[in-house]
């Protein structure tokens, strides 16, 4: 069996470089965007109804099981914030930790957009494995992004309109980082809600 030739060699270290630089300039694309620019979802961030609450994520996807096990790099550029904790849990908190998930998202958005670009100097299957990677390496993290920013935006609104303080409710106790050997504060919170609203 005979190994890679130097032209192959040759792909091989370009594609790791490749991706690299992809995934360093798109993160760092997305730290030097203006926090007015994240203020709103727009067309590729915007939940759909089924997202709302995140329990499809959780029923469907048991995303609370596995989101930790993904690493963070928030603070990876200086000035950035990192998504392992609230940076606060009163309004203003919450709303920072809402722009800063779509800033990640767009981050992995971008970063996976740049997978078909690969197909231009590989051959046919390593091309495809290429996409396949950037897709299995962004698509995890864009989930777990859309998850918090929907649980947080449902209890943004739900300050607003019962005027209770935001760190009365469970979920800011433990958003992102979750005790697997605990029940997920969540759970209890959505139980409530499904309680209350067959009242």
């Amino acid at each position: 069996m005979r190994g890679p030739t130097r032209s192959e060699r040759a792909i091989i270290t370009w594609d790791v470089l490749a991706w690299g630089v992809a995934h360093a300039a798109t993160g760092y694309l997305a730290h030097r965007l203006p926090e007015h620019r994240l203020e709103r979802d727009g067309v590729v961030l915007r939940l759909r109804g089924v997202e709302t609450s995140g329990r499809w994520y959780r029923e469907r996807l048991r995303i609370h099981r596995w989101k930790d096990l993904l690493p963070e790099a928030g603070a990876l550029f200086d000035g950035g914030v990192s998504k392992r904790r609230l940076p606060a849990t009163d309004r203003a908190g919450l709303e920072t930790f809402v722009r800063e998930t779509r800033r990640a998202e767009l981050a992995h958005w971008w970063a996976m957009a740049c997978g078909p670009v690969f197909v231009l100097w590989n051959p046919p299957l390593a091309g495809g494995l290429l996409v396949a990677y950037g897709i299995g390496a962004n698509l995890p993290f864009i989930l777990v992004q859309r998850y918090n920013r929907a649980r947080l935006e449902r209890l943004l609104v739900r300050t607003i309109v019962t005027a209770d303080p935001v760190t009365a409710d469970p979920v800011t106790a433990n958003l992102v980082t979750t005790d697997h050997a605990t029940p997920d504060p969540m759970t209890t919170d959505d139980a409530t809600a499904d309680h209350g609203a067959r009242r």
